[in-house]
C-alpha cells in the first residue's frame, strides 16, 4: 500500500519512528511515498521473474496476479 491519505500517513509514519524493524515495503518506489528516510526494507512480491522468459507473440493463455486490498473495498 502507497499512500493514500494523511491520517494513514500519519500513523504509519508514527509506527515506523517507534518500530522501524518492523515495517516493510514491496519495492522502494512504494515506501518514497511515505515521509520515511532511508535504508527501506522491502520484501519481494513473490514472483522470481528469471524463472520466465519474455515472449514477443504471446500464447492464448492469461495470468493474472493481485491481491485482495480492504482499503480499495
Amino acid at each position: 500500500m502507497a499512500s493514500v491519505s494523511l491520517a494513514i500517513d500519519h500513523i504509519i509514519q508514527k509506527t515506523y519512528r517507534s518500530f522501524p524493524h518492523l515495517r516493510a515495503f514491496h519495492t522502494v518506489a512504494q515506501a518514497e511515498t511515505f515521509s520515511i528516510s532511508p535504508p527501506y526494507r522491502c520484501l519481494a512480491n513473490g514472483l522470481d521473474v528469471s524463472l520466465y522468459q519474455f515472449r514477443a507473440a504471446p500464447s492464448p493463455c492469461l495470468a493474472w496476479v493481485g491481491r485482495i486490498a480492504p482499503e480499495k473495498a
